[in-house]
């Protein structure tokens, strides 16, 4: 009987630790560096044309971050800075990582 109980204790462990470990995290904050020709709402409104799905309290996609850096490059180009790169860094937010923080950074050369 005491085996059969510590068997079920470790499979139900192992089921919840796989399901936690599959689920993406939560971004907390998205940071928008160096974009002095465009505002926060600007950006907002192309990510909605473009249908980028990134936003506070979603769950993290990494497609959805690529999406969003290629929105911004292309943003950033119409509003006159030719040859703009956008670069992507996500920083897991402590203490158990289960959230993220995006920052891009407009990179002029």
């Amino acid at each position: 009987m005491r085996f059969a109980l510590i068997w079920f204790c470790l499979l139900a462990a192992t089921a919840l630790a796989q399901t936690t470990a599959k689920r993406p995290p939560i971004v907390r904050s998205l940071r928008y560096e160096n974009f002095h020709r465009v505002s926060v709402h600007e950006i907002i409104e192309r990510f909605d044309a473009r249908g980028v799905r990134l936003s506070v309290e979603r769950a993290y996609d990494p497609k959805d971050v690529a999406r969003a850096t290629t929105a911004l490059r292309q943003l950033l180009e119409e509003r006159g800075q030719p040859g703009a790169r956008v670069k992507a860094t996500v920083h897991p937010i402590p203490p158990r990582g289960r959230a993220v923080e995006v920052v891009f950074t407009a990179m002029n050369e």
